[in-house]
C-alpha cells in the first residue's frame, strides 16, 4: 500500500467521523480525528538532504530517519486500519467475545438485545470533547499575548481525564444503574451540575483554562503544548476543592498507601476518587505480561476506566474485550460551555464507542477508582493486592521514596524521540 492510497483512506475515515449530530438539548453525536500529524510527518522528508554527500554522519541521520518514518508508516497503518473498521463495521456486541463495561459483563447469545443494553449504558457516559470560542487562555507573567480560544490539537489528555474524572463523579453521586434514556429531572440536574466542573470559563473549578495554568506553573508546560494522562490527572487532583464532600487524590507509580485513603476518606464523607498514573513500558505494553490485569480492572464495579491512546491521541476508555479497548474519542470541536443557561444546549453524548487493538495501546495510562465507604476501601485494596499493577503499602516507608519528575519525557514531548508519546 503506497503513501498516496493510505491518505484517501484516511481521508475517507475522517469524513466518517462527523457523522450522526443532533443539536437538541443533551446531544448524541459522532467524532472527527486529528488529521494534521499526517501531513506533517510526511512533508519532514523535503527538509532533509541526505542523498548527496553520503558519509557516515549521514548514515546515521538516514538511519535514525529510517527507523522514524518505519515507525510512522506503522502507526497511520495501524490507526487507518483501526479507523476502517469503525467505518465498515458498525459496533455491536458479537456472541462469545463478552465486553467488560466499568464493572459490568455483557455478551450475548445471538438473540437478545445485549448491544442495545450496552449502547443505552455507553450513552450515560458524560463526553468533554474539544471545544471553541473560549475565553483566551491567559497567564501572567507567562504567556499574556494568547490566542488560545480552542483547545483543539493540543488538549486531548486534558478532555480524556475530566471525562474520567467526570464519570468517578457520576459514580459517586448518581450510581453504576444510571442511564441518560431513564433520568429523573433531578439526576439530569446533577448531570448537569458535573459537566458545570469542567466550564471553559478561567474561574471554573476544573476547567482548561485552570489546568492550562497549573501547567504552566508547576509543570513547565506552555500553554497550547500536549498533556499526557498523568500531568492531566496531577493537575486535577491539585486543582480540586478542598471543601467538596468528594476528594481527589492523585497516586504515581510509586505505592498505594491505605492510611492515607482511610484519612481522605473521613475528610469527604461522600467518597474518594483515586486517580493512579501508570507507566508499563518503554515503546510497548508487554501484553502477555499486562493485558490481563488490565482486562481484570474493568470487572471491577470500584473501576471508572483508563484515559489512554495510540502514541499520538488520548481517549478515554471505559470498556474492553479480549481483541479491543472501546473509548469515547474528544477529537471533535463543539462550542463551548460557558454560562449555567446552555449547559444542556451543550452538552453532547456519543452514540457509539470507536474501537482500538490492545497492541496499539500506548505505555502511559491513568487509572480512576471511585470509593464511598470503608468496606469498598477494603474490597479495593484486597483486589490491588492481586494485581502486578499496583504496589500496596499500609504505611509510608520512613526512608525517602525519590518519584521522577513529571517531566516533558514522561508525556512524551522530546520531539527528538522516536518512540515519543505526543497525545493531541
Amino acid at each position: 500500500m503506497n503513501v498516496r492510497m493510505i491518505g484517501i483512506i484516511y481521508s475517507i475515515s475522517r469524513m466518517y467521523r462527523k457523522r450522526h449530530i443532533e443539536f437538541s438539548g443533551f446531544q448524541i453525536c459522532g467524532q472527527s480525528i486529528a488529521h494534521q500529524h499526517f501531513a506533517r510527518y510526511f512533508s519532514a522528508w523535503n527538509t532533509h538532504s541526505l542523498w548527496n554527500s553520503f558519509d557516515l554522519q549521514n548514515a546515521r541521520k538516514y538511519f535514525r530517519m529510517t527507523l522514524a518514518w518505519t515507525a510512522y508508516i506503522s502507526y497511520f497503518i495501524g490507526r487507518v486500519y483501526d479507523d476502517a473498521i469503525n467505518l465498515v463495521a458498525p459496533f455491536a456486541i458479537i456472541p462469545s467475545h463478552p465486553i467488560c463495561f466499568l464493572g459490568l459483563g455483557y455478551d450475548t447469545n445471538g438473540t437478545d438485545n445485549a448491544t442495545n443494553r450496552f449502547l443505552d449504558d455507553f450513552q450515560s457516559r458524560i463526553f468533554l470533547p474539544y471545544r471553541k470560542d473560549f475565553q483566551p487562555i491567559v497567564i501572567p507573567d507567562v504567556h499574556n499575548a494568547t490566542d488560545l480560544t480552542t483547545d483543539e490539537g493540543w488538549g486531548c489528555a486534558i478532555r480524556s481525564t475530566q471525562m474520567l474524572v467526570a464519570q468517578s463523579i457520576s459514580s459517586i453521586r448518581l450510581g453504576r444503574g444510571f442511564r441518560l434514556s431513564s433520568a429523573t429531572h433531578a439526576q439530569a440536574g446533577i448531570v448537569s451540575d458535573i459537566v458545570w466542573r469542567f466550564a471553559d470559563i478561567p474561574d471554573g473549578e476544573l476547567s482548561i483554562h485552570r489546568i492550562v495554568r497549573f501547567g504552566a506553573e508547576r509543570l513547565d508546560k506552555v500553554p497550547g503544548t500536549w498533556f499526557g494522562p498523568s500531568s492531566s490527572a496531577v493537575a486535577i487532583a491539585n486543582l480540586w476543592s478542598p471543601s467538596d464532600r468528594i476528594g481527589c487524590i492523585y497516586i504515581g507509580d510509586d505505592f498505594t498507601v491505605t492510611r492515607d485513603i482511610v484519612d481522605a476518606l473521613d475528610t469527604h464523607p461522600d467518597g474518594i476518587i483515586m486517580l493512579i498514573a501508570l507507566r508499563l513500558g518503554l515503546d510497548a505494553i508487554n501484553l502477555s505480561e499486562y493485558k490481563n490485569h488490565l482486562v481484570r480492572l474493568f470487572q471491577n464495579p470500584l473501576f471508572q476506566g483508563m484515559v489512554g491512546g495510540d502514541g499520538m491521541r488520548a481517549f478515554y476508555i471505559p470498556a474492553v474485550s479480549e481483541s479491543y479497548l472501546y473509548y469515547l474519542d474528544p477529537h471533535v470541536v463543539y462550542p463551548a460551555i460557558t454560562h449555567t443557561d446552555n449547559i444542556q444546549e451543550r452538552t453532547v453524548w456519543m452514540r457509539a464507542p470507536f474501537r482500538m487493538r490492545w497492541e496499539r495501546l500506548d505505555p502511559q495510562i491513568s487509572l480512576s477508582f471511585a470509593i464511598s465507604s470503608r468496606s469498598e476501601v477494603d474490597d479495593l485494596f484486597a483486589f490491588m493486592r492481586t494485581s502486578i499493577l499496583f504496589n500496596v503499602v499500609d504505611t509510608r516507608p520512613i526512608e525517602p521514596v525519590w518519584v521522577d519528575d513529571l517531566s516533558d519525557d514522561d508525556d512524551g514531548q522530546n520531539a527528538g524521540n522516536t518512540s515519543r508519546t505526543t497525545y493531541v
